[in-house]
């Protein structure tokens, strides 16, 4: 877990470099950025190895989050104020 940095900022960060990505990905960023066949790495044309190059750093950034356990740090700070009962339905008594 991460204890120098609140969870929260982590979230946001990823959440940044997730919508920076996605936008490296699409038009107009896409032809300016990926959208080549030289150079050729390993014989694959670039913008394939652009979209695989991609889709690896965005595995290894989930990865990371997934190992720093940002999600559940919330949860591990504070879980009695978690209320995991059922929210009540309409037109039924809460006792």
């Amino acid at each position: 877990m991460i204890t120098w940095m609140g969870g929260a900022r982590w979230t946001r960060i990823a959440v940044a470099y997730f919508v920076v990505v996605t936008a490296g990905l699409v038009w107009p960023l896409f032809p300016m950025l990926g959208n080549h066949v030289e150079p050729r790495i390993l014989g694959m044309p670039w913008s394939l190895c652009y979209v695989l190059g991609v889709v690896t750093m965005n595995a290894f950034v989930l990865l990371g989050l997934y190992a720093a356990r940002v999600v559940d740090s919330r949860e591990a700070l504070a879980p009695e104020e978690i209320d995991e009962r059922r929210p009540a339905q309409e037109g039924t008594v809460d006792s």
